[in-house]
């Protein structure tokens, strides 16, 4: 089993702002458009939300009324108004402000296990990811975290989590520098040690993952190369399972119709065949004479009768 570990950068009022370098806008997500994604609403452009599985997702922290964006604001106004005693500017309105963690195993190993057996594997991984984040940083503030069991049918099971990347900086001011903060080497601490702590508590089957500095120089010049094939986001990767599953779904389709038609064409095979004919047409005869025979009976009977009366009356 692998479990993938995205993270999406979220901002109150994402950067509008292009590029130079790649010509793209910034790949920020507003934290509204996460949160109501993430609660129990599920609103969003996900095809695959299944909204009647919905009552089986479970909150280990936080719950689907929170208002996340006026927590947020709140706290960064506490930050803002210890800058600005220290005498230092405010932070920027489009300053990324939360993370969004997902912890995501694969769906092939998750298909195998029952709700109650995912249900735990994914409080487990919680734990472990919220020792990985203590250990990273302590400063980092937890806003909600929920398992979402409503999407591909309830076999895509997978943990969402909202936090707020606090830090301080030099002059030990608290301050937001996701940019400092989450890079290669926070991914690469994440994903060496999450897969050695989830064996450590009994799950041996979690495979290490091959991170961005194991890479070969080929390997990076690869990747930088072409992107899309080594990295997509969320929604992108959705379409492109739900295609997989679709085009399963018709080969299984088309081999249940080939196994149909084998099967009518055996049956007409030993309908028609010399000795089932054979056996047909006697037990059709038989049948015929079975009517008779009792036909006979009930004649002989009323006989009987009629010639037990005359019988009497002669006496």
């Amino acid at each position: 089993m692998k479990v993938g570990i995205p993270v999406l950068k979220c901002s109150l009022s994402p950067s509008q702002q292009i590029n130079k370098r790649t010509g793209k806008k910034a790949k920020t997500c507003s934290i509204g458009a996460a949160w109501n994604e993430m609660n129990d609403n599920r609103y969003g452009r996900d095809p695959t939300i299944e909204k009647e599985l919905t009552y089986r997702n479970v909150w280990m922290l936080g719950n689907s009324d929170d208002d996340i964006e006026t927590t947020v604001k709140s706290e960064i106004e506490k930050i803002n108004l210890e800058r600005k005693m220290a005498g230092k500017r405010a932070l920027r309105s489009d300053a990324i402000s939360v993370l969004e963690i997902v912890e995501k195993p694969n769906i092939e190993m998750m298909k195998k296990m029952n709700y109650e057996e995912k249900r735990e594997f994914l409080i487990q991984s919680h734990e472990v990811m919220k020792k990985l984040i203590e250990e990273w940083n302590p400063n980092w503030k937890w806003l909600a975290s929920v398992q979402h069991h409503d999407e591909f049918g309830g076999v895509s099971a997978h943990t969402h989590s909202l936090i707020m990347p606090i830090t301080f900086d030099e002059n030990g001011i608290k301050t937001l520098n996701a940019k400092k903060e989450v890079g290669i080497k926070f991914f690469s601490y994440i994903n060496k040690n999450y897969p050695k702590m989830m064996r450590s508590m009994g799950y041996e089957m979690i495979e290490d993952c091959v991170t961005y500095d194991q890479l070969s120089e080929d390997e990076k010049m690869e990747r930088r190369m072409h992107p899309k094939e080594h990295g997509i986001d969320a929604y992108q990767f959705k379409q492109k399972k739900l295609k997989e599953m679709e085009q399963k779904m018709d080969t299984i389709t088309l081999k249940n119709e080939q196994m149909e038609k084998k099967l009518e064409e055996t049956v007409i095979e030993y309908t028609n065949a010399p000795n089932l004919k054979k056996y047909k047409s006697l037990e059709k005869e038989n049948e015929q004479i079975k009517l008779e025979i009792n036909e006979k009976n009930s004649i002989t009977e009323r006989l009987e009768d009629e010639l037990a009366n005359v019988s009497k009356k002669l006496e």
